[in-house]
Order: structure tokens, then C-alpha cells, then sequence
């Protein structure tokens, strides 16, 4: 098990910001993952990556470095997206609290590819 709180966001938007790939596959790693279905209803909070998924943004994701996250903060712009609870951080007193929800999702991922897993995500709000 693997935890984020309210900081997922930011981390979210910066991955988002830093993916180079044609398909945009950063936004799977909780946004656009899939959402979980039980009798052909979506169940509210949870998503999910098949194993081969899981392994496609482990690969993005090794391609991104704490130098180019550190590039794209652009608070106006994540208050512009709406990015959840940004106006409570800031760069200077908030980066390695960031970083290490950075270092969570890639480590989730990394685990889980390196299992064949797949990976499910739990919101709470």
C-alpha cells in the first residue's frame, strides 16, 4: 500500500506537464486511470492500470527528473487548472514535501512493473 494526500495533485500536474510521449501517458497515473466497475456500475474512488499500462508509464516516468519537475512549477498555472489545494504550497517551503509523493508514485509503479502487477488507485476527499 502506498500513500498520498493532498499533495497528489501537484505531483499529478507536474508529471503531467513533464511527459514527452505521444500519448500523454503521465495522465494515468491517477486522473485518467480507469474506474473500477462492479455490476456494470462505476465504483465511486477507485481507478485502475492493467499490468501493461502499470509498465508503459513506468518507463515515462523514469524518464522524468527531479530537475525538469522542478522546471515546470508554475503556480498561475496550476490555479488556473485548478490543481487541488495549490494554493496551499509553495516551491520554496513545499518542493520535498512534492518530491516525495514523486518518489511514491514512482516507486508504486516500479514495484508493480516489476511484478507484472496492476495497480489500484483509492481517492479520498
Amino acid at each position: 500500500i502506498y500513500r498520498l494526500d493532498s499533495a497528489w495533485d501537484v505531483a499529478q500536474f507536474l508529471l503531467n506537464e513533464c511527459d514527452n510521449s505521444a500519448t500523454k501517458i503521465l495522465r494515468k497515473v491517477i486522473r485518467e486511470s480507469h474506474c473500477l466497475e462492479r455490476e456494470g456500475q462505476k465504483v465511486s474512488g477507485l481507478r485502475y492500470l492493467g499490468s501493461e499500462e502499470v509498465k508503459s508509464v513506468c518507463q515515462e516516468l523514469e524518464k522524468v527528473s527531479e530537475g525538469d519537475l522542478n522546471a515546470k512549477w508554475d503556480k498561475q498555472k496550476m490555479l488556473d487548472k485548478r490543481v487541488y489545494k495549490i494554493k496551499f504550497f509553495t516551491k520554496q517551503e513545499d518542493w520535498q514535501y512534492i518530491m516525495e509523493h514523486i518518489h511514491t508514485i514512482n516507486k508504486a509503479f516500479y514495484e508493480a512493473s516489476e511484478n507484472n502487477q496492476a495497480l489500484i488507485c483509492r481517492i479520498e476527499l
